[in-house]
């Protein structure tokens, strides 16, 4: 595997877990905020 591959295989797993992160942020607002509600949802 070049490093073609092995960038583009990061990049596309980096966008899954982001999404997936991003969809049971929306789903359960507590999980980002850790539950004080304070709006900081990204680390």
């Amino acid at each position: 595997m070049n490093m073609t591959h092995l960038q583009a295989f990061f990049v596309g797993f980096f966008l899954i877990v982001a999404h997936v992160a991003m969809i049971f942020g929306m789903l359960d607002p507590s999980l980002g905020t850790g539950g004080s509600g304070n709006g900081h949802s990204m680390h």
